[in-house]
């Protein structure tokens, strides 16, 4: 999803979103979005292109990035909105997690961590979204059966 590039983020903020069953536009936004399906079924529209997102699956959005959402089915996902400066920012993707208990932790974690923004939060936040970060490498490395290296 990210190639294993380092990049420097700032996390802008985290929500835990409901959705009933429905169709809607996502205008264009100043910032990227890491979001993870904790429940429900979907279809990201733009032009021609259609991406199917299902329970445990962990979505990457650019900024920049203007769709139409459908949904047959209520959802609750986890979203983390960032600033990012990625040498080539990559497109928008989605990875379907092989283990979705570590996932559901990581954005629990870090969403209660942004609300109740303990002593040391900011820092705490950035380590979680590392953590996540290096979740998705792993798993993306585990689903490579060409893949030499183990997390």
């Amino acid at each position: 999803m990210f190639n294993s590039e380092r990049f420097n983020f700032k996390i802008l903020s985290v929500l835990r979103l409901e959705f009933p069953a429905s169709e809607r536009y996502s205008p264009p936004r100043h910032y990227h979005a890491l979001i993870f399906r904790a429940h429900g079924k979907a279809t990201v529209v733009k032009g021609g292109d259609r991406i199917r997102l299902n329970k445990n699956d962990v979505t990457f959005v650019p900024t920049g990035y203007d769709y139409v959402i459908s949904s047959s089915t209520d959802e609750e996902v986890f979203v983390v909105h960032f600033e990012a400066l990625f040498e080539k920012t990559p497109p928008i993707s989605n990875m379907h997690a092989t283990n979705p208990d570590a996932f559901i932790t990581l954005f629990s974690k870090m969403l209660t961590t942004w609300q109740n923004q303990p002593c040391g939060f900011a820092y705490r936040i950035d380590s979680l979204f590392l953590s996540i970060l290096e979740q998705l490498e792993c798993q993306s490395l585990a689903s490579d059966s060409k893949s030499s290296k183990y997390c």
